[in-house]
């Protein structure tokens, strides 16, 4: 028995079907069968994952045909965007994944610069300078603005995951999703998306006002970057402390705790 073909990394970064979508593909398929091959590239599908699922599960044959380029990236988008009706925060989301494939040859290039004499000269300009440009050229792929980008990459990296889904889904806006991560720990980013779901509030921008924790005009919680949350804690110009998650339980310097409010308090009292 052949083994089912993967999906190529660059097709995966487009948002998946419904399943009434995939149900729908099914039913035209029984009727019509597959009128378009799926495109083929390192062994892997590059463009028609769906329609090769579908032929999978009905135990029909489906045509295929090889890539022939040297941008697959490019290629998925070309082939994909005239089909899929993407709201613009969805198109950040994907820039941002395009985004992350660019750095990495953008780095490549990079290394081939510094290995060359007359490339070492500027051997400190070329990090930002190909973290930038990748932003920049996944943005114009996708015909959305190096800050939405940015945006989308914060909620990527530093979201949580049910915020980022929404974000992939197009149910909130990616300046007001990057705004949640900013300011509300994953749990409250959570519920924020809980709230636009159920229709309770009516974009993510009213949900964080109504999730995020109550606390005094003059003090600020920001969230900090890093592999593990952590929340630095001001009052005017003065810095209270920190605030880290580890494992299940939110730490301060006096204690742990279970929740971030209680470690909040416990911080801005000085327990």
């Amino acid at each position: 028995m052949t083994t089912p073909l993967k999906a190529h990394p660059a097709a995966n970064m487009l948002p998946s079907m419904s399943q009434r979508d995939r149900e729908r593909l099914k039913a035209d398929i029984i009727e019509n069968g597959i009128r378009q091959p799926i495109v083929v590239h390192d062994g892997q599908v590059l463009d028609g994952r769906h329609r090769y699922g579908a032929a999978i599960e009905l135990g029909i044959e489906c045509p295929m045909v090889n890539y022939d380029g040297d941008d697959p990236v490019g290629y998925v988008i070309s082939a994909n965007l005239h089909r899929r009706h993407l709201t613009p925060s969805q198109r950040s989301r994907l820039a941002a994944d395009i985004e992350e494939l660019k750095a990495v040859e953008a780095k490549a290039r990079q290394t081939a610069a510094q290995n060359n004499d007359a490339g070492r000269a500027v051997r400190a300009n070329l990090p930002q300078q190909s973290e930038s440009r990748a932003r920049d050229e996944a943005g114009a792929l996708l015909n959305v603005s190096g800050r939405s980008v940015s945006n989308a990459k914060k909620v990527k990296d530093r979201g949580s995951k049910k915020l980022d889904d929404a974000l992939k889904a197009g149910t909130v806006s990616a300046s007001a999703a990057a705004k949640a991560v900013d300011t509300l720990p994953e749990d409250r980013q959570d519920a924020a998306v809980e709230l636009v779901e159920s229709g309770e509030a009516k974009n993510l921008t009213e949900a964080i006002r109504k999730v995020a924790p109550e606390r005094d005009a003059a003090v600020a919680v920001r969230k900090l970057g890093g592999a593990s949350p952590v929340l630095r804690v001001t009052e005017g110009n003065d810095i209270l402390g920190y605030v880290a998650k580890h494992g299940d339980a939110w730490r301060v310097m006096t204690g742990s705790y279970k929740t971030q409010d209680e470690a909040l308090m416990a911080l801005r009292e000085g327990v």
